[in-house]
């Protein structure tokens, strides 16, 4: 893709760029140099479409620290969005430290905590060391499903709300850290292996909880890769130690030697105006801060919480239904003695648009109490509907509801109260999601809804919605790519103006568009006849319907290869100057006329069919021996 160089807004610009973070409350991006000396910018929007560097009267979005530098600033991010002048940096040297600076009067920056990380850290050697920095909210990570070294679902202690990740270059590994403002503590929480050995930069997207990891150096090879790699908080266990999930990795297109070391991104939603990402080059010379205006991809996840009391239910053996329990028995409910119990899981509002393949998909739950001892297998399906509704009182209102044809078998081990870990999370449900998102009606912003029953009378107990803390009620996360296909569309209309024109055109799936014929009137004249055609419609293959009677427009959306043609018919006909010796038929809506001039010679054979009036014009001449018909049609 395209890029703007932001580059020439400071000379500075030009060497040792390495961190970026757009802060989208206050449309800001913060931009730190590593040395030489090291400094900080603020950059904002100039109003006519670019960037310019921030200014506070007489002073510049620009702080050096007096002269002395914030130490190797290898990377930059902020924590509360609010706190609009509060920046943290990693600084990269034997120290390791993370520091962070009040930046309220321009020019003149603040010291006011400093973290040293290093003892968990891997060993500075060769200049790889902690290259970025990004701050993930506690909503976000218990959206996540985020846990702690230990497999433990872990959230902020230390008032930040939530939790400081640091990327290091030596390993590629994610670094953890719970900061603790008042007095520069912190615990430490963990390391996640990433998808490679070397990451030099991390922006966390807060609209959908992807943690987005910059890769530069390939540490092996000794040379640049610069890939970015997506990633789920929501880890693994992998030969002693936790890997972030990855989703996907994608190129940088003409970066490919450049050694590109931070970046920054907008939100990544869909329905978000803009998708930008800006990249910055250490030593990048003309070319260290470029912003690419369309960062798009066919990529997408969500984090989906239950957000009602009806949108989690449980349905008893005897069909009662129980709408406001703090928990969801899975699957036996002993109090009283009811037996297996069916439970319905409902999510509103799941931006997944129609045509999107699923990848990856499962729902986690928060152990209430902990259970185990007695094996539980459940059966997971999906309700086969276009947008399931909330959950009601009535009979059976779980039960009765028709289910996907996919299903998926869960036995869950043990679990642990009040964990939310990968024990308590369901297998892969993206067969199931698919099924439902396949459905023809489906489009974006619609409801879903999961069946689980079971009948080997085991329990394990999840939090509920109704339970005092709302978060802790059923997460769906659900990632998914975008059909970005392109189709075909053949149009074909004998006369008049065509809109897509006639031959073929082609669309990206889902593309709505509105078929015409502008000009449905065409008046033909030679000294044979004078005509006037009117557009009866069209005919499709595809996405478009089948017909379309008496009209001359039709809104379709596409989702294959399509084909329409308009279809024309004579309105109002003048026939004069000729002479008809062979069978001719002629035929209108409206009217014929036969003017002076037209002659009917022996052995013609015409017939004259109208809707309503046919006129034969003195001079018209029918000779012996021909054949002559004249029908008024009003069902032509």
């Amino acid at each position: 893709a395209g890029a703007d160089n932001l580059t020439s807004l400071d000379p500075d610009f030009q060497t040792d760029l390495s961190g970026a973070v757009w802060n989208p409350a206050t449309r800001t991006l913060w931009l730190c140099r590593n040395k030489g000396p090291s400094k900080i910018w603020s950059l904002v929007e100039d109003g006519d479409g670019g960037f310019e560097i921030y200014c506070q009267g007489s002073d510049t979005g620009k702080w050096d620290n007096a002269g002395a530098g914030f130490g190797d600033a290898e990377g930059i991010a902020q924590a509360d969005c609010s706190e609009s002048n509060t920046v943290y940096v990693v600084v990269e040297d034997a120290s390791a430290t993370i520091r962070e600076y009040d930046l309220s009067t321009y020019g003149t920056a603040v010291l006011s905590n400093a973290w040293n990380i290093s003892a968990y850290l891997p060993t500075y050697v060769s200049g790889l060391g902690p290259e970025g920095i990004t701050f993930v909210p506690d909503e976000h990570l218990q959206a996540s499903g985020f846990v702690d070294t230990n497999g433990v679902n872990y959230t902020s202690t230390n008032g930040m709300g939530g939790l400081m990740f640091v990327a290091h270059q030596n390993g590629g590994r994610i670094y953890a850290f719970d900061l603790k403002r008042s007095d520069s503590t912190f615990g430490f929480v963990g390391a996640y292996k990433t998808g490679f050995s070397e990451s030099c930069g991390l922006e966390f997207d807060r609209s959908n909880c992807v943690l987005y990891v910059c890769h530069g150096i390939d540490a092996v090879a000794g040379n640049y890769t610069n890939k970015l790699e997506a990633v789920s908080l929501g880890s693994y266990p992998s030969g002693g130690e936790r890997v972030f999930s990855n989703l996907t990795v994608y190129g940088m297109p003409g970066l490919a030697s450049a050694n590109l070391e931070g970046l920054a991104l907008t939100p990544r939603i869909p329905s978000a105006s803009e998708h930008w990402i800006f990249l910055t080059q250490d030593d990048g010379g003309s070319e260290s801060l470029m912003w690419f205006t369309e960062f798009t991809t066919n990529s997408r996840s969500a984090c989906l919480r239950v957000n009602a009391g009806t949108d989690d239910a449980e349905e008893f053996y005897d069909t009662t239904m129980y709408l406001d329990s703090s928990d969801l028995e899975l699957i036996y409910d002993a109090n009283p003695a009811r037996s297996n119990q069916t439970v319905g899981i409902r999510f509103s509002n799941v931006p997944i648009p129609d045509g999107a393949t699923i990848t990856n998909a499962y729902v986690q739950f928060t152990c209430k109490s902990t259970n185990g001892e007695t094996p539980v297998t459940l059966t997971i399906k999906g309700e086969a509907t276009d947008s399931a509704p909330t959950f009601s009182g009535s009979a059976g209102n779980i039960s009765s509801r028709s289910n996907t044809t996919a299903s998926v078998e869960w036995t869950p081990p043990g679990w642990l109260d009040n964990q939310a870990t990968t024990n308590e999370r369901t297998p892969d449900l993206s067969e199931i999601m698919q099924e439902i998102v396949d459905r023809p009606a489906w489009s974006n912003g619609n409801s879903l809804a999961f069946v689980i029953a079971g009948n080997d009378g085991g329990l394990r107990s999840a939090w509920a919605y109704n339970e005092v803390s709302p978060e802790k009620a059923p997460l769906l996360y659900c990632a998914w790519a975008v059909n970005t296909n392109t189709y075909s569309l053949d149009v074909s209309s004998a006369y008049g103006m065509a809109d897509p024109s006639v031959g073929q055109q082609w669309y990206t799936y889902g593309t709505s568009l509105v078929c015409s014929i502008t000009n449905s009137t065409a008046v033909f004249e030679d000294t044979q006849s004078w005509m006037t055609l009117v557009c009866t419609g069209w005919t499709g293959s595809g996405s478009v319907p089948a017909a379309g009677a008496t009209t001359n427009t039709g809104s379709f959306s596409f989702r294959e290869n399509s084909a329409i043609t308009w279809h024309w018919a004579i309105k109002d006909l003048i026939v004069s100057n000729q002479t008809v010796t062979v069978l001719t038929n002629s035929e209108a809506l409206n009217s014929i006329t036969a003017r002076d001039g037209y002659a009917v010679e022996e052995p013609g054979n015409v017939t004259f069919r109208a809707g309503d009036v046919i006129k034969l014009e003195p001079g018209f001449v029918a000779s012996t021996g021909s054949v002559f018909r004249a029908t008024i049609d009003p069902g032509l």
